[in-house]
């Protein structure tokens, strides 16, 4: 049985992630809002009936509060969207719900295999990090070099980037999905501490079109992974500094220029 502090931790995250307040969840419970505090801080174990209704509360299972190697799986809440670009914001926030979910169960399965994850080479790759060493350089100019400098990492030459998945997600470390994504949404990028960097891809996109857009995403991975990316499948072009590195990037991570 898990401690009465990690179910209140997982409590909080839940909740945080749901954007409701302590007062929300005490209503529901018809408790005073002091009591769900000391329930989050771990200080009061709720009883199983009120297990029953914080779960329906949060929208969440009661298994899912409880089992033993669970991953909270915390994220940036900032994500990156093209000004202009109308993507209901629930849609959004679902849909990065939905990838931060697969990925917590990533984490879970490797703690139940006792599994604990290396840092793969590409992440100790700091020279295109910012705020660092990467800022202030011209962004399509870094993004080329980052681009030629991985390519020779993974001994690619000039040669087309074959098993693109596979290759990123031993070398960056990276957790690559197909997902159902709405229409609007290409791509998004999440990263977090337990999570690492997290990619879902449109599922209902051609092969050609997830190559690119894990491109570009591995593009933000490099250089400014902890603000997070939604990429849109249409909308004005982004001239933003993060933006032009990422298309930089995949351009000639996947069609080198001496190639």
């Amino acid at each position: 049985m898990i401690s009465s502090a990690t179910l209140g931790e997982r409590i909080t995250a839940t909740r945080k992630r749901r954007k409701l307040t302590q007062a929300a969840i005490a209503k529901a419970l018809g408790v005073s809002r002091p009591t769900v505090a000391a329930i989050e801080k771990g200080s009061r174990r709720p009883s199983d009936e009120e297990l029953v209704r914080i779960a329906a509360a949060l929208d969440a299972s009661v298994h899912d509060l409880l089992k033993e190697h669970a991953a909270i799986g915390s994220v940036s809440p900032r994500f990156r969207i093209a000004a202009g670009t109308r993507l209901p914001k629930p849609d959004v926030e679902s849909a990065v719900e939905k990838l931060r979910g697969l990925g917590a169960k990533y984490v879970e399965l490797e703690r139940i295999h006792r599994v604990k994850r290396a840092l793969a080479p590409l992440e100790s790759l700091a020279a295109y990090r910012v705020p660092g060493p990467g800022e202030g350089a011209d962004p399509v100019q870094a993004g080329e070099h980052a681009a030629r400098t991985v390519r020779g990492w993974l001994d690619l030459g000039d040669a087309p980037a074959l098993n693109l998945r596979e290759l990123l997600e031993v070398e960056a470390g990276l957790r690559i999905f197909d997902v159902g994504l709405p229409g609007e949404i290409a791509a998004i990028f999440i990263w977090g501490d337990e999570l690492g960097g997290c990619v879902g891809l449109n599922g209902l996109h051609s092969e050609e079109r997830r190559r690119w857009s894990l491109a570009h995403e591995t593009g933000h991975f490099l250089r400014d992974r902890e603000a997070g990316e939604v990429l849109p499948t249409a909308g004005p072009a982004r001239k933003d500094a993060s933006e032009s590195f990422a298309e930089s990037f995949a351009s000639e991570f996947l069609l080198p220029a001496n190639g």
